[in-house]
């Protein structure tokens, strides 16, 4: 058995499907999705089929070998740039939101809705590609 860290997951639901296409799989002999930690435990001989599976299922979901406890420096890197860029997002989005509530209610709603949206943005992109690709 070997563990994965899955990187680049949206949702719970996008984890499921993961795990239910490698399910499929007759090479996999157990397999095991975590959303919430962003973990995968496999038991499988043909990792390279698995890791195909899962970029036609979500393609930007990557999967890392845990199991050898080596992580490069370009994913601490990118992993560092990823929360800054969100800790900064959230800040501003926090800022707009404090604004929003001086405004008249017309004006608070309109606001309100934009942070709405921008905050959903990975959510709502997703869902939509989705949708288009069917």
């Amino acid at each position: 058995m070997q563990k994965y860290k899955i990187l680049n997951i949206d949702c719970a639901n996008c984890a499921a499907k993961i795990e239910n296409n490698l399910t499929k799989l007759k090479d996999v002999r157990y397999v095991s999705v975590n959303f919430a930690d962003s973990v995968m435990f496999i038991d499988t001989d043909n990792i390279e089929k698995v890791r195909k599976i899962i970029k036609q299922t979500e393609p930007e979901v990557e999967i890392i070998d845990e199991s050898q406890k080596i992580k490069s420096a370009r994913l601490e890197s990118e992993e560092k740039r990823q929360l800054k860029k969100r800790l900064y997002f959230v800040l501003v989005l926090a800022i707009v939101y404090l604004a929003g509530l001086t405004l008249k209610p017309k004006g608070e709603m309109i606001l309100m809705l934009a942070v709405y949206l921008l905050a959903g943005w990975d959510v709502l992109y997703s869902a939509g590609k989705k949708i288009l690709k069917g």
